[in-house]
């Protein structure tokens, strides 16, 4: 009877743990189709910016260079 009862327990944990598997595995189908959406986004982003001409993220940032106190290159 003992027996009985730990198979019972043993099979209620193993279907709790293929239902957590299965919630985590659409969780992370759910994070990859956004991260695709994400992309596609920047992307159509980066065409229209390249269209008007503007630049875009880290094209337009602005470097300089010192060189003991010397500007070298801006």
């Amino acid at each position: 009877m003992l027996t009985l009862i730990q198979s019972h327990r043993n099979v209620r944990t193993t279907k709790k743990s293929g239902v957590e598997s299965l919630i985590i595995i659409i969780i992370i189908i759910i994070i990859i189709i956004i991260l695709i959406i994400i992309r596609k986004q920047i992307q159509t982003v980066k065409t229209f910016s390249d269209d008007i001409h503007m630049d875009f993220g880290l094209e337009k940032r602005a470097k300089i260079t010192f060189k003991k106190g010397k500007l070298i290159h801006s």
